[in-house]
């Protein structure tokens, strides 16, 4: 799982975004995987920040970026409000009682949906690659084709963890 762009944050807001080095990372992250014996899948976040991420991994010949609407991070109603508006619906938001951030953000998407969205992205595109689940019971065990498959994900914080708990639960 690969992250998408560089977001720094001071406790309770954003402080910097630097569109211009989401490639840079796109680029470290193609020269590691290179390293590391190339890729034969790449699945890609529908948003511009991951997909730029992409871009530069995509160039290798042969590899085809995937973009999966699943991949999306939790839908916050943000789109057209200032800086300001912002911060203060993440202030009010985050001073919820913990029971109520299952709902998520105050108008967007619920944590339930964004987990089942993801979670069903990623059994859809292992299933692709003969990637299956054993058991349900306690934990998740995987089940591997013979022949295994190098497979990149650019994606988000939020959908890489749901991402990352749903193959370790």
């Amino acid at each position: 799982l690969l992250p998408a762009g560089v977001l720094i944050y001071r406790l309770d807001r954003l402080l910097y975004a630097n569109p211009a080095f989401l490639a840079r990372i796109g680029y470290d992250s193609l020269h590691a995987l290179e390293e590391a014996g190339g890729l034969d899948a790449l699945y890609v976040s529908p948003l511009r920040r991951a997909q730029q991420t992409a871009e530069p991994i995509a160039k290798v010949p042969g590899l085809e970026l995937v973009t999966i609407d699943g991949l999306a991070e939790i839908d916050i109603p943000l789109a057209g409000i200032s800086q300001i508006e912002v911060d203060a619906f993440f202030r009010r938001a985050a001073q919820r009682r913990l029971g109520e951030h299952w709902s998520g953000w105050p108008g967007g998407e619920s944590f339930r949906d964004f987990h089942a969205r993801v979670t069903g992205a990623m059994a859809s595109l292992l299933q692709r690659h003969d990637v299956a689940c054993e058991s349900e019971d306690e934990f998740r065990v995987w089940s591997l084709p013979a022949q295994k498959r190098r497979i990149a994900v650019v994606a988000h914080g939020g959908t890489n963890a749901v991402a990352l708990t749903h193959l370790l639960d």
